[in-house]
């Protein structure tokens, strides 16, 4: 059942997979399973999806490359979504020794740009239909997170210093 779920993910989800689990192929599947299991294979395969979904409007039909620069919100979004990816992608153990700390802690902070272009890219979706009150909801949310990180930091820090 769990890897033909799997192969569902990979495949899509309506498309209904028929597996013969002999000899390497069972092999092959078990790559594919322990690989999607991974953080890493997550964010691929939700990446992929993601793709596949923006790439399609309502109707069918495709959205160019000049879509993105033509509607700021979806080049916002996807500049937020490029950077989520390289967050995911070194968020495991063997990415923090590669890069060494100091730069895997340096360009984990760009969490906080993400953050910024989140909020931003909500807004202008919503700007076109003047509707800001869901902005503003999670906007505030983000905002008391950020703070609460703040006040969080500046305790630590307080606490070193004494």
């Amino acid at each position: 059942l769990v890897r033909t779920q799997v192969l569902n993910q990979v495949v899509g989800a309506g498309g209904k997979v028929t597996v013969d689990t002999s000899g390497s192929q069972k092999d092959i599947l078990s790559k594919v399973e322990s690989t999607l299991s991974t953080p890493v294979g997550q964010i691929v395969s939700g990446s992929i999806e993601n793709i596949v979904a923006a790439s399609k409007s309502g109707d069918g039909t495709q959205v160019s490359l000049a879509d993105v620069f033509k509607r700021p919100f979806i080049f916002v979004g996807m500049a937020g979504f490029v950077f989520l990816a390289a967050l995911g992608a070194t968020s495991f153990n063997a990415a923090i020794k590669a890069m060494g700390p100091k730069r895997w802690k340096t360009l984990h902070q760009a969490v906080y740009v993400v953050v910024a272009l989140a909020v931003l890219h909500f807004y202008w979706m919503r700007a076109g239909k003047h509707r800001f009150d869901d902005v503003i909801f999670y906007g505030g949310i983000l905002a008391l997170l950020l703070l609460y990180r703040m006040v969080q930091a500046l305790r630590y820090r307080m606490s070193r210093l004494s």
